[in-house]
């Protein structure tokens, strides 16, 4: 018989026993040679495995410098002072030293100054608060200038890149999703 996604039978029946007995089990994760399993607090989540290493460092020289990136974002100049309710779109106050940019996924020790709140936030705590699956954390991308962390790409842009009443220039930068 074959198991779905290359799960050992063994595998299949630790977490099915674990089911049954009702155990406190969020978190328990199994892999096979090309999927991961984890429990999550409503749901077993199966997620095929990133061939692709999750630690490299992605250099953004530019507002045009972006054809390189493993996700479409747009960087514009613009004068829109506004905040948008879409998640995947920030507009920050935009200086000379904003650049480079890096465009990363997250680490354990991450913090950052979520906007709206006051003082720092571990990565890792906003993440819990958010209710966040781990697949979900793994697939986070993180925007740092050389200072701090700028964005938590389409979670929370950093409080310490607002529009403040004297911010002259804007950048918008959004996330292109596919339809």
């Amino acid at each position: 018989m074959a198991i779905p996604q290359n799960f050992k039978t063994s595998q299949i029946q630790q977490l099915t026993e674990l089911l049954i007995t009702d155990k406190q089990i969020i978190g328990k994760q199994f892999s096979s040679s090309t999927h991961q399993l984890v429990v999550d607090r409503k749901y077993i989540i199966v997620q095929t495995i990133e061939k692709e290493p999750s630690e490299k460092v992605f250099v953004i020289k530019s507002i045009c410098d972006t054809a390189h990136l493993p996700i479409k974002l747009n960087f514009e100049e613009t004068s829109h002072r506004e905040f948008s309710k879409d998640k995947n779109e920030i507009t920050i106050a935009f200086s000379d030293n904003l650049f480079p940019l890096t465009l990363r996924k997250w680490k354990q020790g991450d913090k950052f100054k979520p906007l709206g709140l006051n003082g720092f936030k571990k990565l890792s705590d906003f993440f819990k608060d958010q209710k966040l699956s781990l697949f979900e954390k793994e697939a986070t991308w993180i925007l740092e200038n050389k200072e701090h962390i700028v964005w938590v790409v389409g979670h929370r842009v950093d409080d310490r890149c607002k529009i403040m009443n004297g911010t002259e220039r804007v950048l918008r930068i959004v996330v292109i999703t596919s339809p």
